[in-house]
């Protein structure tokens, strides 16, 4: 049996706790400590969930990125789009553009998706708020090992050997899934207070892949230069998706850094900000 004494009080108000950035920060830590247990359990079930009723299990996971870059392939192939040239096969090109940008856009959708749908226990049962982003982040991570698989299927089937340095630049898609992740957190407040950014998010993602190096190469209209150049995503993709694949890319080492300091950065305030907009809005949806 439970002793009550063990178990930590949490009291939800619109004033907030009235602690300062670092004291929050420290906070945080612990509760992420303490929580990722419960985060890891919590992402086993929704996986395991999601695909195990499905007639194609956990095929289902391997097939947006595939069969959207099936798409661009047959559409470059018949001529009825032209790209121009890559210093790989378009087809590699493509499936790493696509995949890579899959791991971008699930780091975006699944901490808003895992939140909205923990909203009817968020102001009922006591426990880390920041186990749903420890959740989201291992389910993200599911996304990204399906794609790793992806590409590798595809480096072997294109008869391509980058060698032992394109495994070092694997870790990188961690700054990918970062900035992916940063975004959903400033977006989180205002999805839990207006649906219409549920609604919204796959036009706009839609349209921000359009204006990365996705499907095709950097362009040199210099009138759109500065679209690619500030494109902290393109500039991240296209270094990644150079480095797995040994081709020429227009990204220096210092862009990338440069874009993952400041995405870490965000990143810590996104998640202070995460921790002080939850106990506002618990407060208002348990009044």
């Amino acid at each position: 049996m439970l002793e009550n004494q063990h178990l930590k009080t949490r009291v939800y108000s619109p004033g907030g706790t009235g602690d300062n950035f670092f004291a929050i920060w420290r906070s945080i830590i612990r509760e992420f400590w303490l929580s990722h247990g419960l985060g890891f359990r919590l992402a086993s079930r929704n996986i395991s969930a999601r695909y195990r009723r499905s007639l194609l299990g956990f095929l289902w996971a391997f097939l947006p990125p595939i069969v959207t870059s099936i798409v661009w392939i047959v559409l470059n192939d018949q001529k009825i789009v032209q790209f121009g040239k890559t210093d790989i096969p378009y087809p590699l090109f493509v499936v790493c553009g696509t995949t890579l940008w899959q791991m971008f856009t699930s780091a975006v959708v699944i901490p808003i998706q895992t939140v909205n749908a923990s909203k009817s226990i968020l102001s009922k049962i006591n426990f880390p708020r920041e186990a749903i982003l420890i959740n989201a982040f291992y389910e993200i991570l599911f996304n990204v090992v399906i794609g790793m698989i992806i590409i590798g299927a595809m480096l072997i089937y294109s008869g391509i050997n980058p060698g032992f340095s394109a495994l070092l630049y694997l870790p990188l898609i961690l700054q990918l899934i970062l900035i992916g992740f940063t975004v959903s957190l400033f977006l989180l407040p205002l999805s839990l207070l207006y649906s219409d950014v549920q609604y919204l998010l796959p036009t706009a993602l839609q349209f921000v892949m359009y204006l990365t190096p996705v499907i095709y190469p950097k362009p040199v209209l210099t009138s759109f230069e500065w679209l690619f150049k500030y494109n902290p995503v393109g500039l991240t993709l296209q270094y990644i998706r150079g480095g797995i694949t040994n081709s020429v890319v227009d990204v220096t080492t210092l862009d990338f850094v440069t874009v993952g300091l400041a995405t870490l950065g965000l990143f810590v305030v996104g998640v202070v900000l995460f921790r002080i907009t939850m106990e506002v809005l618990i407060e208002r949806m348990g009044s």
